[in-house]
């Protein structure tokens, strides 16, 4: 039973959310399925192809952030999403950092 590991990204100004694409960050184990957990409470369940994916939501409004929490030994290389931002806002979060520390 491999254990839940989590990521989180907070925005500094809330974001309206209509999609969020994950993206692997490389390395032989890959993420089979995760959670997308948003501020306002709601959660999406996706199975992840490749350890990434891009997965439709109903609009979630005035979010400040989002928590993917993975099953299996992946490795995020980012998370994005698509909506509308209330202030001007990157549309991504690159993981980079934590890619020594899970795919090293």
């Amino acid at each position: 039973n491999n254990p839940a590991y989590y990521f989180q990204v907070e925005f500094p100004y809330p974001v309206d959310i209509s999609s969020v694409t994950i993206t692997s960050g490389g390395g032989s184990s890959l993420y089979t399925s995760a959670v997308l957990a948003f501020s306002n409470g709601f959660e999406h369940a996706v199975a992840l192809s490749s350890g990434g994916g891009t997965f439709n939501v109903p609009l979630q409004e005035a979010v400040t952030s989002v928590r993917f929490t993975g099953q299996g030994n992946g490795c995020l290389g980012e998370i994005g999403w698509r909506g509308a931002p209330i202030q001007p806002l990157s549309n991504s979060v690159s993981l980079a950092e934590w890619q020594d520390r899970c795919c090293g």
